[in-house]
């Protein structure tokens, strides 16, 4: 399949650049006459996929306020805020590409219940892309019951919080007893750890929500997007995700948050759909009453049966959509 590659990027931006519309009707009752109005629709990848992506992040992620308040994040003994990323190695994962993005949910399950059996409960929001091969890795914003140690150690471009010696014996603090590197819960390849806290050059915590945000939007957009993730094959991770189904970021453990940590309601888990969560946004108190997803065409000709002509201000609105205006 890695042959397959750039002929699905291609099939991806051809799909992704056909603009898809909602169409909405309503009866003026002072003309009796039946209305339309058009939205864009959300597409993995396109500007109002990428606008829902950022709104369902910042509704879900528990803010830098929040988490200080609960001594979550880094001081000098640790945090419990981690962001790990987990890489799948050809060398070590015997099958080809098409069964590992397949698989990937059921390893990934397999990490987080070793993961909370080993540390205890934890809230995880999860995102996957794609390495330049082909083959996926997961991106993991963690937080846990438990405290990590980590030390600071400067890299070419940013400062990492890294837990150390990952493979080899490693205490977190307040457990009873020292426990087994990340490693030993993923076989599929290497594990990347760090702390999720304030820098040292920093006198502020870095803000969490848009620490996030711009490392899931860094993999649901192919605009450049400044983040400490850095994404060589965004419009690689955008088709493989939609070929393979896979939402563009997900929220587990929401419990946690609610009964540990008493930061944000319960009503965390994302589960929605990004189109269906946009419908009911849009049409909760409208009056406009959703018909169906369609193209627009232009033709010299008057419309066929089952199209609509639009009005002068129809096309501007449409035209302003798809250039992003509104």
């Amino acid at each position: 399949m890695n042959d397959s590659l750039p002929g699905l990027i291609k099939i991806y931006r051809r799909w992704v650049g056909e603009k898809t519309y909602l169409c909405n009707q309503y009866l003026d009752h002072e003309t009796n006459e039946t209305k339309y109005k058009f939205q864009l629709a959300p597409k993995r990848g396109n500007e109002k996929y990428v606008s829902d992506v950022k709104s369902r992040i910042y509704e879900k992620v528990p803010s830098t306020e929040q988490l200080e308040k609960q001594h979550l994040l880094a001081d000098e003994n640790g945090s419990n805020v981690l962001h790990i990323t987990l890489t799948v190695d050809p060398k070590r994962y015997l099958g080809d590409l098409q069964s590992a993005w397949a698989n990937l949910p059921y390893y990934l399950n397999k990490f987080l219940s070793a993961f909370r059996k080993r540390y205890g409960r934890c809230w995880v929001l999860r995102s996957f892309e794609a390495q330049e091969n082909g083959f996926p890795h997961v991106h993991l914003f963690i937080i846990s019951e438990q405290t990590f140690s980590c030390e600071w150690y400067k890299g070419e471009k940013y400062w990492r919080w890294l837990i150390p010696e990952l493979t080899d014996d490693h205490k977190a603090i307040g457990a009873d007893e020292t426990v087994d590197g990340f490693e030993n819960l993923w076989s599929l390849g290497f594990v990347y750890a760090r702390g999720v806290g304030k820098r040292p050059y920093m006198r502020k915590q870095i803000d969490v929500k848009n620490y996030v945000v711009k490392d899931v939007v860094s993999e649901v957009s192919v605009v450049d997007v400044d983040s400490d993730v850095e994404v060589k094959n965004p419009e690689l991770t955008l088709a493989l995700n939609w070929l393979f189904r896979r939402q563009a970021f997900s929220i587990s453990g929401s419990d946690v948050l609610e009964s540990v940590f008493n930061l944000i309601p319960v009503c965390l888990t994302q589960t929605e759909v990004l189109k269906n969560a946009f419908l009911r946004r849009l049409f909760e108190f409208s009056r406009y009453e959703f018909i169906s997803f369609c193209g627009i065409v232009r033709c010299s000709e008057p419309p066929p049966d089952g199209f609509i002509k639009l009005s002068n201000d129809q096309e501007h609105e449409l035209e302003a959509q798809a250039i992003g205006v509104r």
